[in-house]
């Protein structure tokens, strides 16, 4: 900036508006998801020959609730805009619904 008077000094103040810590809490969270519903279902396939849906069953104790928090956070602290937020809770939903 030029400044008229030389000897004036001016600042200037930049103001962040997006936080990037729930955008980042989100994305590690849809990875635990995906790696959690993956993870669940190759331990049922491993177990196939005795048709044993435990670890079906089990899978759903870690998976549901991270996906609460994921959408708390979302919701909470939107970090995207209308839209975006929108896809995110689409991306969301998918590892859930593939796995049951």
């Amino acid at each position: 900036m030029v400044s008229q008077n030389p000897p004036v000094e001016n600042l200037i103040t930049v103001i962040a508006t997006q936080a990037w810590m729930p955008a980042i809490l989100i994305t590690f969270f849809i990875s635990l998801l995906i790696s959690l519903a993956v993870g669940f279902w190759m331990l049922y396939k491993a177990k196939w020959k005795n048709k044993d849906e435990f670890w079906l069953k089990a899978g759903l104790i870690p998976i549901v609730p991270v996906n609460v928090v994921t959408y708390m956070i979302l919701y909470k602290f939107p970090p995207f805009d209308a839209a975006g937020n929108a896809a995110i809770a689409a991306a969301l939903i998918a590892p859930m619904a593939v796995y049951i």
